[in-house]
């Protein structure tokens, strides 16, 4: 009978942990999917960050008090959890590391990763049919305005994700958890046509989906719905492939690289300026691979050198009719994943992803073979999507990583090639990390919210126009303090600073703070432009060229160059800066182009 309170004890007590971490990771996904799609944002005036760190020292928080809440808990093998969530928690009690929006968002996928496994596998299912619906909300949200099309309207189908490419990745990445979602619930509630009634409603949504992808010309969405396609192929014909003769299997090979080939040509030339610009960066990014190769860049620091790099090779190879002039843009990412991931974490890291995979991809599981197959052919609609997109640097796709793996831990039956061993530690032990865990997670807490507070006090200052600068100035000091560390902040309170001439120098030197961990095209144009106010005209030239470099087909860095050219007595730069203006081809004709060449051209004339 004891025995009996005792288990029933322990089911409450992993209801409750069930109960709280669903609700935490369901959280953070709303929150991801609808309002803070992207871990990184160049863009200025965009802190979703600062909510995160906030909702993930609650999550450390009740992780530590339920871990000291239930002894049976913190005896079944989870103190190697206990120890990576330790690590977490005294990441995000640094508010000097917060600045790295991306390592923030990866940290916090990484937490939910830790809640997660502490989960059973009925409850991560719910998660997984919430997270499908997630899918259905966004497809929903993107086709309501598509009815204005019937009328000739162009309408840009973006859902809540601000972005049609991202839209339609995100939806095929949705897609295998959505044909799981329907099976499963279909085979439960009407189990003698389950089959029947998955086909009815899964087939008209993958074809919207796909529509979605085709409308809007998403290369990436369509190259992933052809691989989850033979994939689906694959799996109905495994058992009768070897029933096909030779010659049918080899002719069915050839008719497969055929069509990737034919596919290949007709995706790059859909856009081929964009296909261009992406070949761009495969160019520039792989040069500086032997910089950082062991160790690489760290988490979050490929957003900061790639400007540099880019710029540095357009500053090198100074041709206006290159193949790759009109196809440089404003770029922070490689737009393949996986040579950002070398360029992020070195040989090393790469590795440690590597077997991550190898771990994931040989799970078996006899019980849970249709869950094990959707998870699978999600990460691999993940991973085909890396090759030519940015699929990891999305929150909600991150999540779902996680949501993956953690149901891949829990369905596997077979004996993996390699394991991280279960750490088990003595009582005393296990209780001394769960106070700490809650030491941490409140501090965590605590610290974010301050933060939180600062940053929302520096939003209202800045929407602020109503109220004169002086008196802004002094709550604007306020928050300086508390944000100091955040190097888009410092680009922000910079260009405020800049508003009063007198603060001038000051808002130089934050610039050029800032300017040490981020870099964006804005930031580096205002700090060009406080040098020119300030007359520090040696300065305005050398950033004026590094933003000729970073993007060499805009024509404003180059007309600024010449007149500073004219006005520091250099007529010979001034001469090469107005050729190679005329020179430049044209990526959108405007007035303002044509009024720039014109004065290029004045200039040619009146200088001979």
């Amino acid at each position: 009978m004891k025995e009996l309170k005792q288990k029933g004890v322990m089911i409450q007590a992993g209801s409750i942990r069930d109960v709280v971490f669903g609700l935490v990771y369901l959280v953070f996904f709303g929150y991801f999917l609808l309002v803070y799609p992207f871990a990184f944002n160049f863009e200025l005036y965009m802190h979703g960050h600062y909510v995160s760190v906030v909702i993930g020292g609650v999550a450390i928080l009740a992780y530590g008090l339920l871990w000291l809440a239930d002894d049976g808990w913190r005896g079944r093998g989870q103190g190697g959890c206990l120890v990576l969530l330790l690590i977490a928690a005294a990441y995000l009690c640094v508010p000097s590391y917060r600045g790295n929006e991306y390592l923030v968002n990866v940290s916090i996928a990484g937490v939910c990763l830790i809640l997660l496994r502490s989960m059973n596998l009925d409850a991560l299912c719910v998660l997984l049919i919430i997270v499908a619906a997630g899918g259905v909300l966004e497809l929903v949200l993107a086709l309501v305005p598509a009815w204005r099309s019937f009328s000739g309207e162009a309408v840009v189908l973006t859902g809540s994700l601000h972005n049609s490419g991202v839209l339609a990745v995100f939806l095929i990445i949705q897609a295998p958890l959505l044909w799981y979602a329907i099976d499963h619930c279909s085979r439960k509630w009407v189990a003698r046509r389950g089959r029947r009634v998955r086909n009815i409603l899964f087939i008209p949504v993958a074809l919207l989906i796909l529509s979605v992808g085709v409308y809007s010309k998403a290369r990436v969405a369509i190259f992933t719905a052809a691989v989850l396609g033979l994939l689906a192929v694959r799996r109905y014909l495994k058992k009768n492939l070897l029933r096909f003769p030779v010659y049918a299997r080899v002719l069915t090979w050839i008719l497969l690289a055929g069509a990737v080939f034919i596919s290949g040509y007709y995706f790059y030339h859909l856009k081929e300026g964009s296909s261009i610009g992406r070949l761009l960066i495969l160019d520039v990014a792989f040069r500086h691979i032997p910089d950082h190769f062991w160790l690489g860049t760290g988490p979050g620091r490929f957003s900061w050198y790639y400007p540099q790099w880019q710029a540095g090779y357009f500053l090198a190879h100074p041709q206006p009719g290159g193949p790759f002039f009109l196809s440089a843009g404003e770029t922070y990412v490689a737009f393949n994943e996986f040579l950002q991931l070398f360029e992020t974490f070195g040989l090393m890291g790469s590795l440690l992803v590597l077997l991550s995979c190898v771990w994931f991809f040989t799970a078996e599981s006899t019980k849970s073979r249709d869950l094990l197959f959707a998870c699978k052919a999600t990460v691999v609609a993940i991973l085909s999507c890396c090759c030519f997109h940015y699929p990891l640097h999305q929150n909600a796709i991150l999540l779902i990583l996680a949501l993956c793996f953690s149901i891949v831990a829990a369905v596997r039956e077979n004996v993996a090639l390699f394991s991280v061993p279960a750490v088990s530690l003595k009582s005393k032990w296990l209780l001394s990390f769960g106070v700490a865990t809650v030491a941490l997670g409140g501090a965590a807490l605590f610290t974010g919210c301050r933060q939180y507070v600062a940053m929302e006090r520096w939003q209202a200052i800045r929407d602020d126009d109503r109220t004169p600068h002086n008196a802004l100035k002094k709550d604007a000091i306020g928050c300086y303090a508390r944000l100091c560390y955040d190097g888009k902040f410092l680009a922000e309170y910079g260009a405020f600073l800049a508003q009063d001439p007198a603060d001038l120098p000051d808002a130089i030197s934050v610039s050029e703070a800032s300017r040490e961990t981020f870099i964006s095209w804005r930031s580096i144009e205002d700090l060009a432009y406080f040098y020119l106010e300030h007359k520090q005209y040696a300065c305005a030239i050398s950033t004026f060229e590094w933003l000729s470099g970073y993007v060499p087909n805009r024509y404003r860095p180059r007309m600024e160059l010449l007149e500073l050219y004219k006005r520091t007595n250099r007529p010979d730069s001034a001469r090469r800066t107005a050729g190679f203006i005329l020179a430049m081809p044209v990526k959108v004709a405007s007035d303002e182009v044509s009024e720039i060449k014109k004065e290029a051209e004045i200039m040619l004339k009146t200088s001979q």
